[in-house]
C-alpha cells in the first residue's frame, strides 16, 4: 500500500469484497493467494481426446492423476478418458529443462504445449513402463 499511495480500507475492498472484484465467483484474495499454492487444475473428459463437457475439474498438488483425497477416493473422476492439466512453471535458472510424460496406459498420448509458443514441445506418443522406484517428481532411469 505504501508503493501505491491507496487507502487502506480501499486496498482491504479491491481483495476481499466479492461485490467489487469477482473472478470465478470468488474473492480475488483467494485467488492470488492460491498463486502461491504449487499444483495444477486439471479438467477430466469421457472423450479420449480432451474435447466436450467436462467431467469434473479438480485440483491436483502435483501431474499424478493417481492422486487420491482426504478419504482415499481417486481424484480422477469415474468414466474419465482424458485430461487437461494447466498450469505455470517457475524455473529457479536460465538454462535447459528437461520434461517428462510418464504414461501407464498402453496407446495413451501426452502433449506438451506453452502457451507462446506455436507448436507442442514435446508430443509422446508410446508408453514407457516406469521402473520401481520412479515416481512422477523422479521417473529413475530410462534405458
Amino acid at each position: 500500500m505504501s508503493h501505491t499511495g491507496a487507502g487502506a480500507e480501499l486496498v482491504e475492498s479491491l481483495v476481499t469484497d466479492e461485490r467489487l472484484l469477482a473472478v470465478d465467483a470468488g474473492p480475488l484474495l483467494g485467488k492470488l493467494a492460491s498463486v502461491a499454492e504449487g499444483g495444477l487444475t486439471a479438467t477430466f473428459y469421457a472423450s479420449g481426446d480432451g474435447t466436450g463437457s467436462p467431467l469434473s475439474t479438480v485440483f491436483l498438488t502435483d501431474a499424478d492423476t493417481g492422486l487420491k483425497d482426504k478419504a482415499g477416493k481417486p481424484l480422477v473422476p469415474a468414466g474419465a478418458n482424458s485430461a487437461r492439466l494447466v498450469g505455470y512453471l517457475e524455473v529457479p535458472l536460465p538454462g535447459a529443462y528437461r520434461f517428462y510424460a510418464l504414461l501407464e496406459k498402453p496407446g495413451a498420448a501426452a502433449e506438451l504445449q506453452f502457451a507462446h509458443l506455436p507448436h507442442p514441445t514435446l508430443t509422446v506418443l508410446e508408453q514407457r513402463p516406469v521402473k520401481q522406484g520412479g515416481t512422477s517428481r523422479n521417473p529413475g532411469p530410462q534405458r
